[in-house]
C-alpha cells in the first residue's frame, strides 16, 4: 500500500529503513520516485570510523548518487549528534559527492552543563554492584546502567533485584514484543534503572533521565558522549557516573578485535559465492550460512566485496543473490587495519 501510494504521489514524506536499500526491488522502486530530499538521520553510522557504523549505510551513498541522476537539484541532510572531526570530513565528504557540490555544516556546542560528569574507581563486578546498590537509592527519578555484555545486564539487574530495586534487564538478546514492553515500561517511568547495552539507544528519547552509570567502559570517547547525552535532555540536572576499572579494557579490546573483518573472513566468504548443483548462485542467507561467520560480519563482507567489484548482486526471478565478477587478486584491507588502529587509540 505504502509503495502504491507513493508512485501515486500521495506520499509527501517516506520513511525507510536503511537496511532495506539492499533489496534490488526496493532499490528500484525508490529510483523510479521524484525524490527532492534525503534526510540521513544517525549519519555518524555512514562512516566506518564512526562509533557506530552499520554497513548498511553504505547503501544510502549508491542511493543518493542514483537520486541525483534523476534530479540534479536534489539536496541532501545529514544529522548526527555524535561525530568528532574525522568522521565529520568522513560524512562530508561521502555525502558530497563531488567537490564541486555546495556544502554547508553547522555544528552545535557539546557543553551540556546541566550534567555533572564523575568517575568512580573500582576493581571488579563486586565492587561495581556494591556502589550500585549504595549509590542508586540516592538518586532522583530514572537512569540508564550501560553494561558492555548482556550478560553483565542480567547480573547487575538480578542483584539490584535482590536488594529491593526496581531495576530490569534489556539486551539485544529478548525477543521484539518483550524488547517494546521494556521500553514502553521505561519511557512512562515505571522502572528505577534499566541496565542495557547499547542495544538500548537510538529511538530513545526519554527528556528526564536523570542519571547515567557506565557500569563497564564504553567503546570510545565518542560512545560515551553518546550514551551520557540522553541524560537531563530537559535541562534540568542529572549525572553521568562511570565506573572505571582497568580490567573493562580486555572486554572492548575484544569487541574491536572481533568486529574487523580478517583476509581469512573475506576468503572464507568468497569461497562460498559459487553455484550449488543445481546451477544457482547463493541468497545472503546461504552465505551466512555456508560461511559460518556472524550475520553481521557477512554483511560489512558483502558489502565491501561489492564495492571492490568482486562480487555482484542479481535479481533471479525475484530472488536475490551474489555471484563472482572476474576480477581477481586480494581485497584492499587497508581501511579496517587503520580503522583498527584508531578505535584501539580511542
Amino acid at each position: 500500500a505504502a509503495i502504491q501510494s507513493a508512485v501515486n504521489g500521495r506520499i509527501r514524506i517516506l520513511f525507510i529503513a536503511p537496511e532495506k536499500l539492499d533489496n534490488m526491488e526496493i532499490f528500484s522502486f525508490l529510483s523510479r520516485l521524484p525524490i527532492g530530499l534525503v534526510v540521513v538521520d544517525e549519519a555518524h553510522c555512514i562512516s566506518t570510523w564512526g562509533h557506530d557504523f552499520r554497513p548498511a549505510y553504505r547503501q544510502i551513498i549508491q542511493a543518493i548518487r542514483q537520486f541525483e541522476e534523476n534530479n540534479k537539484e536534489l539536496r541532501v541532510l545529514g544529522l548526527t549528534a555524535t561525530a568528532n572531526g574525522r568522521v565529520e570530513k568522513d560524512i562530508a565528504g561521502q555525502l558530497r559527492g563531488s567537490p564541486r557540490t555546495p556544502l554547508t555544516i553547522q555544528r552545535m556546542s557539546m557543553d551540556r552543563p546541566n550534567i555533572r560528569l564523575s568517575v568512580q574507581p573500582v576493581s571488579g563486578m563486586a565492587e561495581k554492584l556494591a556502589f550500585l546498590a549504595g549509590m542508586i537509592p540516592q538518586l532522583s527519578g530514572s537512569g540508564i546502567l550501560y553494561c558492555a555484555t548482556r550478560e553483565n545486564t542480567e547480573i547487575v539487574a538480578e542483584y539490584l533485584s535482590q536488594q529491593g530495586l526496581n531495576v530490569v534487564a534489556y539486551h539485544a538478546g529478548f525477543d521484539p514484543g518483550r524488547k517494546r514492553a521494556l521500553q514502553k515500561a521505561f519511557m512512562d517511568g515505571t522502572h528505577k534503572a534499566i541496565a542495557a547495552t547499547n542495544a538500548l539507544g537510538m529511538g530513545i528519547d526519554k527528556a528526564d533521565i536523570r542519571f547515567i552509570i557506565h557500569v563497564d567502559v564504553p567503546g570510545s570517547i565518542t560512545a560515551y558522549y553518546q550514551e551520557v547525552g540522553r541524560a537531563g535532555r530537559d535541562g534540568l540536572p542529572a549525572q553521568g557516573i562511570l565506573l572505571f576499572d582497568m580490567q573493562d579494557r580486555r572486554i572492548q579490546e575484544h569487541f574491536i578485535r572481533s568486529a574487523q573483518p580478517t583476509t581469512a573472513d573475506f576468503n572464507q566468504v568468497l569461497e562460498t559465492i559459487r553455484v550449488d548443483d543445481s546451477g544457482s548462485w547463493p541468497s545472503r542467507n546461504q552465505v551466512r550460512a555456508r560461511s559460518g561467520l556472524h550475520p553481521t560480519m557477512v554483511t560489512v563482507i558483502l558489502a565491501e566485496l561489492q564495492e571492490q567489484s568482486f562480487v555482484e548482486k542479481q535479481l533471479v526471478q525475484r530472488r536475490q543473490v551474489y555471484t563472482r565478477t572476474s576480477k581477481q587478486g586480494t581485497p584492499e584491507l587497508a581501511r579496517y587495519e587503520r580503522q583498527h588502529q584508531v578505535r584501539s587509540a580511542e
